[in-house]
């Protein structure tokens, strides 16, 4: 905490003990500070003899363990930390999470896992980050987990789950345990190939996972995956699945989730999609999606299921102002649309001339890309503006983040003040330094990727969105001359756009367009 250690004022130091407790909950990073002297929550307590009454009574500040290898280095004064954080925790549900390090020097942590697995029937969430080997946590015989609610495996170099019979024997020891546990409501395996559909359908028939209803698959590499999905599809309410290494037939028979609700793909589009039954889908997130993936998979399963979504989000696309609207399109009953990355004025453009495109808009968040280094260009405020007019009837909430240019400072001000139409409005300027932008005019931008569909390049010059293809021309220009994409073929003509509009597109960073 800056300035824990200067003086501090009489009122702060004698607040109520809830309105502190409170307070110092905030100030504790999220996976707990154990082995950190100089870091909340120990910090706090040293300030003065009122905080210091606090921070010991106060339970939950100690609940949140997280232990690494490297801890290992000075055993004794570890596990004297580590006694008083678990005295100090009461008998709170423990959050606890291990790191196993790469180190160049093995030290022995068997006797801090032994202090935690003494009170395992207390732990609520397990997380397990593995850049070495599996740490040795097997709960004792007869162990239930009766608390656990969350359980994470996340190795972090490949390979490393199949260094030896030791981890492997490690983790089935502890997924025969974790899988029997009564009140699992999330797993989550990253990177793992040794999950297979044993660990999951339960090698004790009725009893495994008997409450899972949120399953996250990442680099998920075992060799039956629909049969995984089959086995806890009856329960699931949320499923993600990231980049998943598996090939699975795409005819075969159909896997039903009766009651899924949220279906997250990141970077993932197979067509074996077709073959899920999502009956109940209501919300739909798509993360990473650019103009190189084959997105036709989604489409035939949004065609199915569509009128069932009621909230899409589009996470980190690029360049798929296009796609946007197909999706949009098929998803009539949807009532809130979030949209971050890379996007051009033709989506809003859209949204704000045809209502039949969400006619039902209650909620609409835009920001630019979550990624640091990718934030090339910054939502189109004055779009952005005309669809919130044009839906004044229908929306209740606008969020939007944004890199503002001087000129755009009147289109913030007029998009603030709609709140006088009863919607809630949020709209954040992002900080930007002097120099960061480079001001590019749109109608090079545009001439410039009208180049590509010129006959010199073999295609006809029909494009529908320019505002995209002009940053494709220097993304792009050899993926789309092999493969086509939707997002740059259509039906108007591209002159049709040409010099429709005098403003500029704002560049985040000289060095991110070339």
């Amino acid at each position: 905490m800056p300035g824990i250690s200067t003086p501090i004022s009489q009122n702060a130091s004698c607040l109520h003990a809830d309105i502190l407790s409170d307070i110092f909950l905030l100030c504790v990073p999220p996976e707990g500070g154990t082995f950190l002297l100089k870091e909340s929550p120990w910090k706090l307590g040293q300030v003065c003899r009122h905080w210091r009454y606090i921070v010991l009574n106060t339970p939950l500040l100690w609940d949140r363990l997280k232990i690494n290898t490297r801890d290992g280095r000075n055993i004794s004064r570890a596990c004297g930390i580590l006694v008083e954080c678990l005295r100090r925790a009461a008998d709170n549900k423990l959050q606890l999470s291990i790191t196993a390090d790469v180190a160049y020097e093995y030290y022995d942590c068997q006797p801090l896992y032994d202090l935690v697995l003494d009170r395992c029937e207390d732990w609520e969430s397990l997380k397990l980050v593995i850049f070495g080997q599996v740490p040795p946590i097997i709960p004792p015989p007869g162990a239930k987990l009766s608390s656990l609610r969350r359980f994470e495996i996340r190795p972090q170099l490949l390979g490393v789950l199949r260094a030896s019979g030791t981890d492997t024997g490690i983790l089935k020891s502890l997924m025969q345990t974790v899988q029997r546990a009564p009140s699992v409501e999330y797993a989550c395996f990253d990177g793992t190939s040794l999950i297979d559909r044993h660990m999951l359908s339960g090698a004790i028939p009725g009893t495994a996972w008997v409450n899972l209803r949120t399953l996250e698959l990442h680099t998920y590499e075992g060799a039956d995956l629909i049969s995984v999905l089959s086995n806890c599809s009856s329960r699931l309410e949320r499923l993600i699945l990231a980049e998943l290494n598996v090939a699975i037939p795409v005819d075969g028979d159909v896997v039903e989730f009766p009651v899924l609700k949220t279906l997250k793909l990141k970077r993932f589009a197979p067509y074996w999609l077709r073959r899920l039954s999502l009956p109940r889908l209501e919300h739909l997130v798509l993360t990473y999606l650019d103009i190189q993936r084959d997105t036709s998979p989604l489409f035939d399963m949004v065609q199915r299921q569509g009128f069932s979504i009621r909230s899409v989000s589009f996470i980190d696309i690029v360049f798929m102002d296009v796609t946007v609207e197909r999706f949009l399109r098929l998803t009539p009953h949807a009532t809130t649309l979030t949209v971050t990355g890379t996007v051009f004025p033709y989506i809003f453009d859209r949204i704000a001339l045809d209502k039949n495109i969400l006619p039902h808009l209650t909620t609409l968040v835009v920001r630019p890309s979550t990624w640091m280094d990718n934030r090339i260009i910054s939502p189109p405020l004055a779009t952005i503006l005309r669809v919130v007019v044009s839906r004044l009837d229908t929306l209740k909430v606008v969020k939007v983040e944004a890199l503002l240019r001087p000129c755009e400072t009147e289109v913030v001000e007029q998009i603030r003040s709609l709140h006088r139409h009863g919607i809630l409005v949020e709209v954040k300027v992002l900080p930007v330094k002097d120099g960061e932008y480079l001001e590019v005019p749109e109608i090079i931008l545009l001439m410039s990727g009208a180049m590509i569909f010129t006959p010199l390049f073999g295609s006809k010059p029909t494009i529908r969105n320019p505002e995209e293809a002009s940053l494709l021309y220097f993304s792009f220009l050899v993926t789309h001359l092999r493969s086509p994409h939707p997002d740059v073929s259509s039906a108007w003509i591209f002159t049709r756009q040409i010099g429709r509009r005098g403003s500029l597109f704002s560049i985040y960073r000289k060095g991110d367009f070339k």
